[in-house]
């Protein structure tokens, strides 16, 4: 699971590159290309990837520290024996550590057999096949639930309110970042495209819905955004072209206008008229949703979120003691099977 962070890496570094080049054009900048490249690539590049590479050696530190951790006197030991040592030329520790990563590569990669909670990556967005963790056999006494059949279960079954709208969320995600040109759209998207669609090209070998632990952020934020889409609270982004460049100006000094106000002085520097500048105090409800209560809902967007979270909360109270291996009784468990496969 960890090596999973280097595609992350990877997407989220070129996405930041795109951007920053991106800006730069659509501000005018004539160099904006060599400029994206050197001044923000290549800097962004020295600041992220061996920042990467040291956070993960270091998660290794116990392994070095400890002479007896698996496979840690590996070299030691070939040398010992005379036999020929590859990669002699590296220290032992280090030559040990890499052989245990291409142990680990060979390992995962040749892992074929058939396993009855295996689960291809097309089915991970609905859950269509979670894992078992917990199903003690013997199963617990009838009168440890007061039913003639008692079980224990822990399913990684996600919870089918969030992940099912989130999945039909997606779809909207991918039109608005396409049709729309919407950076937040292409935000989320890129957190999909780094966490889970590589799992893709390692659909040959056996690999379980529990890997989607590592893009669940992204689940919840693309079902945020695109709630946020239709209630209102997310607006569509306006691009900003070559001939925008003056509202853009005026937007920042309108910023820095604004600033000023709140820090209590007018952009020259005065004290504000305190009655003049007065304005009502936003709602209660309004400030639930933004710092500065500018967002308004209707009635119909309030409903709209609070039978998404209402049955969201509904669906984990729900599945609670499936999560955690309560014991129930066998037909309260069946009531949580929805689907044959989830069996």
């Amino acid at each position: 699971m960890k090596w999973s962070g280097i595609y992350a890496v990877a997407v989220f570094g070129v996405m930041v590159f795109v951007w920053d080049t991106c800006a730069r054009r659509a501000v005018g900048a004539r160099s904006w290309l060599v400029d994206g490249a050197l001044r923000g690539g290549l800097p962004a590049f020295v600041a992220l990837v061996p920042t990467a590479a040291l956070t993960y050696v270091a998660t290794w530190f116990s392994w070095f520290t400890h002479p007896d951790a698996y496979r840690r006197q590996w070299a030691a030991d070939l040398r010992a024996s005379g036999a020929a040592v590859p990669r002699s030329w590296l220290p032992d520790s280090l030559n040990s550590w890499w052989e245990y990563h291409l142990v680990m590569w060979d390992f995962h990669n040749n892992l074929t057999p058939e396993h009855a909670y295996a689960a291809h990556p097309v089915g991970w967005l609905i859950q269509w096949r979670p894992t078992s963790f917990y199903w003690p056999d013997p199963a617990p006494p009838p009168e440890a639930c007061g039913a003639q059949r008692c079980v224990e279960a822990i399913t990684s079954v996600g919870n089918p309110i969030v992940w099912w709208l989130a999945a039909l969320a997606l779809v909207v995600l991918v039109y608005v970042a396409v049709r729309g040109r919407d950076w937040r759209a292409w935000a989320v998207l890129a957190g999909y495209a780094a966490m889970y669609l590589p799992w893709f090209a390692y659909a040959h070998r056996t690999i379980f819905t529990f890997y989607a632990v590592a893009f669940v952020p992204f689940v919840v934020l693309c079902l945020v955004y695109v709630l946020g889409l239709v209630t209102g609270l997310v607006r569509p982004p306006r691009p900003l072209r070559g001939a925008d460049r003056a509202d853009a100006r005026a937007a920042d000094d309108a910023a820095t206008a604004e600033a000023a106000w709140a820090n209590g002085t007018t952009p020259d520097g005065t004290t504000p008229d305190v009655a003049a500048t007065s304005s009502p105090a936003p709602s209660t409800l309004a400030l639930l949703l933004t710092h500065d209560g500018s967002v308004e809902l209707s009635r119909r967007s309030w409903a709209v979120l609070g039978v998404v979270v209402g049955l969201a909360v509904l669906a984990a109270a729900f599945w609670w003691p499936i999560w955690t291996g309560q014991t129930v009784s066998y037909d309260f468990w069946r009531w949580h099977m929805w689907l044959a496969s989830w069996i």
